[in-house]
């Protein structure tokens, strides 16, 4: 079976009977549409109010509540955000990722290849088989992709990069995760990459810091 319009098929299955039909929605258009457009923010932050505002709705609620049947169905995950301050974690919009990056490549009308976001969509879903507690932190003037904690613990800080090759990108990730081990004292500092792999050793003050830089395959293998 061709796999384009296998997945089709499934996501009109999904979309009608496990959400449509279980939630009693009288809006299935309405419902379609907002699934798309998730697919469209795969890796992005998603804000309820500016959806809202796209798909000329009255209100969020309407929004977030799709989003939630969505994400029952597993169909669209949505992160919850890390912050140290509790009110941080409910003002800033979640990120959201596909249960199959093949509902990416099938359902998205963009034109464009963003690779970056589908190996970060991948090592997401590789994070939530391994680790209960997921998170993702927007610092002030930083930005982790992934915060893995237990209770009040981190345990590491993740980037998903697909190349470290330009000098900005490699200033921003690595930027992001020094800010970000400062506040938590976290010392598990990886950035995963399409292919790249190096060990960035630093000095802050009298420590030392160490980021492992691992290519998506290794990074599995290590964590499976």
């Amino acid at each position: 079976v061709p796999a384009k319009p296998y997945l089709r098929e499934l996501f009109d299955r999904l979309i009608s009977r496990d959400v449509v039909f279980r939630h009693n929605i009288h809006q299935p258009r309405l419902v379609r549409d907002l699934a798309i457009y998730g697919i469209e923010m795969c890796s992005a932050r998603l804000s309820y109010q500016q959806t809202a505002r796209a798909f000329e709705l009255k209100g969020a609620a309407t929004v977030k509540r799709y989003f939630g049947y969505l994400d029952e169905a597993y169909f669209l995950f949505e992160l919850p955000n890390y912050s140290p301050k509790l009110k941080e974690r409910t003002r800033q919009p979640r990120k959201l990722y596909a249960c199959d990056p093949g509902f990416v490549t099938t359902l998205s009308v963009s034109t464009s290849q963003d690779y970056g976001k589908r190996l970060e969509n991948l090592v997401y879903l590789a994070l939530r088989r391994a680790h209960p507690e997921i998170q993702s932190w927007l610092g002030r003037d930083f930005e982790v992709d992934f915060v893995v904690h237990e209770g009040r613990q981190v345990q590491a800080l993740t980037q998903a990069c697909w190349s470290l090759h330009d000098e900005k990108t490699r200033k921003r990730e690595i930027g992001a995760l020094l800010k970000a081990s400062q506040i938590t004292r976290c010392k598990r500092l990886q950035i995963i990459t399409e292919a790249e792999e190096d060990l960035i050793s630093l000095k802050r003050g009298q420590e030392e810091i160490t980021i492992e830089v691992l290519p998506f395959w290794k990074w599995t293998l290590m964590n499976s």
